[in-house]
């Protein structure tokens, strides 16, 4: 008998589980540059998303299912020597952040829209 086919589960059907649950999550959604809070299973905040990181240079975030690592009200990165408000890291080198700004309080002015 041949095996049954084994597939991921689609993201919409992740996040329609976790509404049914009640979760609090975040949904993500770079393409359309928004981001959600759910609490209880039921959009709770929303917001937009104004820049994401360049998929060239650092490699863009992948689509999928993570878990927050850590959260600080502000982090450093010493690769771009800029402090990062609200950082969310959750996977790898990869976080969700505020405006970065550097040390001298000077806003990061990035091309990558």
């Amino acid at each position: 008998a041949p095996e049954p086919a084994l597939f991921l589960p689609l993201l919409s059907d992740k996040r329609d589980e976790f509404i049914g649950e009640g979760k609090d999550f975040l949904e993500i959604n770079l393409g359309a540059r928004t981001v959600k809070l759910y609490k209880q299973g039921k959009v709770f905040q929303k917001a937009p998303i104004l820049t994401v990181g360049d998929p060239q240079g650092w490699g863009g975030s992948a689509v999928g299912l993570y878990e927050v690592e850590s959260g600080n009200k502000v982090s450093f990165s010493g690769i771009s020597e800029v402090y990062m408000p609200y950082a969310l890291h959750y996977y790898g080198k990869y976080y969700l952040h505020g405006e970065p700004y550097y040390p001298s309080g000077e806003k990061l002015v990035s091309s990558v829209l």
